[in-house]
């Protein structure tokens, strides 16, 4: 397998949440088992580099170890799980991703991060990977009338995660309602701002799995929501993009 090593897909993991706050899903034999299948899926269906990084001190990379070996898969864990409960799981989602930035090494000589929530399988990630190079932007799919971003899955470039929404961490409270979304769509309109362009996904988001917040599976892919979808998308990105970013 011929290795793309300017996409990285980072997978972000907290496999003991510890009673975090604003988490349904807490059971950590549950939670283990969604990140290590969602890893064998990425693994099998893709040809991209990945870095799963863990915030609670549970290294799983024994049992991948070719994978390791051959350079394609990079473990980073630490303690990133010991701040206030207050600020909840969107505080440490930051933390996360700021970890693989800082001491990942595939992240270092990657172009463009893929983010992905760990637990989950976007069955459709290739195409929007390869929607995402074409467009050559910071990509994803956001809600200007609530103004967020959605966080299970968006690609960037890492001079956007360095310097629009790293250095935004502090904002993050869920206590407060300064979601990780609110601020990531926050920081993506600063992006805009300084003369960068934002993609709406084309493709309907396809995903396997539920979310940790609300213990809910995801929007079906059915005909009607992938129509919408579109439509929406051929709205922002042809019609009314920089209207509908900024809210205005």
């Amino acid at each position: 397998m011929t290795l793309n090593n300017e996409v990285v897909i980072l997978l972000t993991a907290c496999v003991n949440p510890n009673g975090m706050s604003f988490t349904v899903l807490q059971n950590s034999d549950e939670r283990l088992c969604q990140y290590q299948n969602a890893l064998d899926w990425y693994l099998k269906n893709t040809a991209y580099p990945i870095v799963f990084v863990e915030n609670t001190n549970t290294y799983i990379g024994n049992e991948y170890q070719e994978f390791v070996n051959s350079g394609r898969l990079e473990f980073v864990t630490f303690q990133g799980n010991d701040f206030p409960r207050y600020l909840g799981k969107g505080y440490g989602e930051a933390l996360i991703i700021k970890e693989a930035l800082t001491n990942s090494r595939l992240m270092f000589q990657c172009k463009w991060v893929v983010k992905i929530t760990g637990r989950l399988i976007v069955t459709n990630i290739n195409s929007l990977i390869k929607e995402s190079s074409k467009a050559n932007t910071f990509s994803s799919a956001c809600c200007a009338t609530v103004k967020m971003c959605l966080s299970y899955v968006f690609i960037t470039s890492k001079p956007f995660l360095d310097y629009y929404f790293i250095p935004r961490l502090s904002d993050i409270n869920d206590s407060e309602k300064g979601y990780f979304e609110h601020i990531l769509y926050d920081s993506v309109v600063q992006w805009i701002h300084a003369g960068h362009s934002y993609h709406y996904f084309y493709n309907f988001i396809k995903v396997i799995g539920m979310s940790g917040s609300t213990g809910l599976n995801y929007p079906p892919c059915t005909p009607k929501n992938v129509f919408r979808n579109f439509l929406k998308a051929l709205y922002i990105n042809m019609i009314k993009r920089e209207k509908y970013i900024y809210g205005m």
